[in-house]
């Protein structure tokens, strides 16, 4: 009797090699990349930023936290959103946008003349950024065109029983990006506020925000949706953190940016 071709198996066990390394040549192209850059080269001011893709296509969002260095929580969850598993899109973080202002542990960059970072972009009255880091994080945000601006910070109170901005997210509305900010930051209002149960400390809505503030500067001159993300720093410094990412995920979950649960 005539022993069975083996040609036929073997033909079968290239083909499966094959879609194999086919397969995992797909997943390795798509595994997040992370990159690093400067901002503010050669100041006092210089910081890191860090791009994270996910390697399919999406929409990106721009993180940034550490405008005011007595705002300690927001840094640290946006470190801690560098691990972020992505499943779409595009995150940019900024953990330190003011270095000067952090390590002095104060809302302003000493001997700056511009000290409050967060009142240095542009107004209705001023077209441009002022100082050292303003005018770099603004090129930056032109030159990366994200979908989302989400800019993290701390108040000294709850804005639902003070005049702090604590405890708050704000939105900054313009006609162009009404559609979007308004549903988001509701939705973010109440994915936070399910994490409180005392009524004075809950979350408000705050509009529009500072004038010369980044978010706001970022809906009003360049028609982009940015939201502010506010907690209070007289709570324990985990509840923060829990907050802050809570509502950064929040935002990216509702844009389809993060894995199923």
């Amino acid at each position: 009797m005539a022993r069975p071709s083996t040609a036929p198996l073997l033909r079968r066990r290239a083909l499966g090699a094959a879609l194999m390394s086919t397969a995992l040549c797909r997943v390795a192209r798509a595994r997040p990349r992370q990159s690093t850059g400067k901002l503010a080269v050669g100041t006092s001011f210089e910081t890191s930023f860090h791009l994270i893709d996910s390697g399919h296509q999406g929409p990106t969002v721009m993180i940034v936290a550490g405008i005011h260095g007595n705002e300690l929580a927001p840094p640290q969850a946006a470190r801690l959103l560098l691990g972020e598993p992505l499943a779409k899109g595009r995150t940019l973080v900024v953990p330190e946008a003011s270095r000067p202002a952090l390590a002095a542990k104060s809302r302003y960059a000493p001997a700056s003349r511009y000290p409050d970072l967060n009142r240095n972009f542009p107004t209705s009255q001023r077209s441009a950024p002022r100082g050292v880091m303003a005018p770099a994080l603004w090129d930056k945000t032109k030159s990366l065109g994200p979908d989302w601006v989400l800019d993290l910070h701390e108040g000294w109170g709850f804005s639902a029983s003070s005049k702090s901005m604590g405890s708050s997210v704000v939105a900054a509305v313009d006609p162009r990006v009404e559609a979007k900010v308004l549903p988001m930051a509701e939705s973010v209002l109440a994915a936070a506020n399910r994490t409180v149960t005392s009524r004075p400390r809950r979350f408000t809505m705050i509009r529009p925000g500072p004038s010369g503030s980044f978010a706001r500067a970022t809906v009003e001159h360049l028609a982009i949706p940015s939201l502010v993300l506010e907690t209070t720093w007289v709570q324990p410094l985990q509840r923060r953190l829990d907050q802050q990412l809570l509502m950064v995920r929040t935002v990216l979950r509702a844009l389809g940016m993060l894995p199923s649960p």
